[in-house]
């Protein structure tokens, strides 16, 4: 994901962020501006990431999430760098450190509202993640209580979600079709989701979704190496759809691609 400030954010599955400058010009081999690693920073393996621009504020998530969602603060600055201890950890009370089940934070999105939502497969979840939602993830500390947790039979093992500007949340898990699920917020139990989207084709595999704030959604197909581009998506009914656009082939260099993220008014 890229700041506020041009900043190219990598995490790295096997431990740590790397941070690379300029990333909207920034071309071939490009070493990281800076890294940051190390076991007081608890990014052990991180998977997930949600950006709150207007605060530089980074939210983590790992694998093993034995700490929680890690919090830190000015990510577009040169002091996120080395073995730096997060400014803020927060978890749900019924999850470590508090509970001996780790999260894995598969995904995260922060909506326009500021309302953070967390993907999390663990526990009773290993099958069908549920996704938590907190209104004010800026000052949670500590075991913090979701505003809601949504859970449902009618998706699996979530790969990634987003919200567009309605606050319609859109899940993807590894099938052909794209979960909405209206008004997320404040929903809350077991839900169904309102509208599926399907993707046609054969060994279509969606792991990746973000939409823009023209609520353009685009969505990864990990199974065909593609990207679609889906036009205002909070309109549609439940259906099979035809993508506005789609990239793919071998000059791509798309392959197996996953979480996507849109950079949008980057100075």
């Amino acid at each position: 994901m890229v700041t506020k400030e041009n900043v190219l954010l990598v995490g790295r599955q096997n431990g740590g962020v790397t941070s690379h400058i300029n990333a909207l010009t920034a071309t071939d081999a490009t070493l990281a501006t800076r890294i940051t690693e190390g076991t007081d920073s608890k990014l052990e393996a991180p998977i997930s990431f949600a950006y709150d621009q207007a605060n530089d504020t980074l939210y983590v998530g790992n694998i093993n999430a034995d700490e929680g969602i890690l919090v830190f603060n000015n990510v577009s600055m040169s002091t996120f760098t080395g073995d730096l201890i997060p400014d803020g950890k927060f978890n749900p009370d019924d999850r470590s450190p508090t509970n001996t089940t780790d999260m894995t934070i598969d995904a995260m999105w922060p909506d326009s509202d500021g309302v953070l939502y967390v993907s999390d497969t663990s526990g009773l979840n290993v099958n069908r993640s549920r996704v938590l939602i907190f209104k004010t993830p800026g000052t949670a500390s500590g075991e913090t209580v979701p505003d809601g947790i949504l859970e449902s039979m009618d998706w699996a093992n979530i790969e990634d979600i987003a919200v567009d500007t309605l606050g319609n949340l859109y899940i993807v898990d590894g099938t052909e079709t794209i979960k909405r699920v209206d008004d997320a917020q404040n929903q809350t139990g077991n839900v169904t989701p309102d509208v599926v989207l399907t993707v046609p084709g054969s060994l279509v595999d969606l792991a990746g979704i973000t939409i823009t704030s023209e609520n353009v959604c685009y969505v990864a197909d990990m199974g065909n190496d593609e990207i679609h581009s889906i036009l205002n998506i909070d309109t549609l009914a439940t259906s099979t759809i035809t993508p506005a656009t789609t990239i793919s082939g071998n000059d791509t260099g798309l392959f197996t691609p996953r979480q996507l993220w849109f950079v949008e008014d980057v100075d």
